[in-house]
């Protein structure tokens, strides 16, 4: 997907802003990153959001304990479209029910460690918008 090259540019930058909006189905964020001696901003914005999932893992040492202790800053580490890296599940209660697939994430994005997975109809990029679905 060409979306995909345009968002390789984002990798490693540092997340300045962050707004998830659900009475607007958005989520967006302003990120920089340095590269050599030059700064670039970007505005990311993903709208049509119908689903989203965060998974914090725990530390790289500890998994058994996720920490919520607030960061001093975010690294947005990876951003991808992609609909075939994961599926969200929902495990019914009754353990005789299979597991029922809940949504398919179409941007994945990884946040140090965490995970955020996003179902949206489109993503935009400093005003240039990508159609996802």
């Amino acid at each position: 997907m060409k979306i995909n090259k345009e968002l390789d540019k984002l990798w490693f930058s540092i997340i300045n802003n962050f707004d998830i909006n659900l009475s607007n189905h958005t989520i967006e964020m302003d990120v920089s990153r340095v590269d050599g001696c030059t700064k670039n901003n970007y505005h990311l914005k993903i709208s049509g959001v119908t689903s989203f999932y965060y998974h914090n893992p725990g530390s790289y040492f500890n998994d058994d304990i996720a920490s919520t202790e607030e960061w001093e800053y975010a690294e947005l580490s990876e951003v991808v479209c992609d609909d075939k890296l994961y599926r969200v599940y929902v495990k019914p209660e009754d353990i005789l029910e299979p597991d029922k697939e809940f949504f398919v994430p179409n941007i994945v994005m990884e946040i140090w460690n965490c995970k955020l997975l996003i179902k949206a109809k489109a993503i935009e990029i400093n005003n240039d918008e990508y159609k996802l679905m």
